[in-house]
């Protein structure tokens, strides 16, 4: 197997710049009024935008109702449009059995009329002798 070559700067593992953090007794003192104020303004903002999606909940509780009943109105009109194309179905069939029925019937009668026979011509009438 073969070597492999050193890495560079494998001394320390922290870098020279690190920030250097401060020691306790440099944190803020005792006041943290800002943060207190900070999270009663967070809080009043949470406040308001649960009233906000309460209020866009009761919103699409009202929509999803109206949406429910026009639906509904919807179906009942399509049912009503499917009766009216049924009866219309059924009229044009009674029409159409009704008209064939004439129609056999004119044609019966036309046909008697027209295919008599030509009446015979009279006889022809003789000449007469003079008297």
């Amino acid at each position: 197997m073969r070597d492999k070559p050193p890495k560079p700067n494998q001394g320390d593992a922290t870098p020279a710049d690190f920030p250097i953090q401060p020691h306790a007794a440099q944190l803020p003192g005792a006041d943290y009024s800002y943060t207190v104020e900070l999270v009663g303004s967070i809080n009043r903002e949470l406040g308001q935008l649960t009233e906000a999606v309460n209020g866009l909940k009761e919103q699409a509780k009202d929509r999803d109702k109206k949406h429910e009943d026009l639906v509904k109105e919807i179906r009942a009109v399509a049912f009503d449009v499917h009766g009216a194309k049924t009866a219309g179905k059924a009229l044009l069939w009674v029409l159409s059995i009704i008209g064939t029925i004439i129609g056999i019937c004119a044609g019966a009668y036309l046909e008697a009329q027209f295919s008599k026979p030509a009446p015979s011509p009279p006889p022809p009438v003789a000449a007469q002798p003079a008297r």
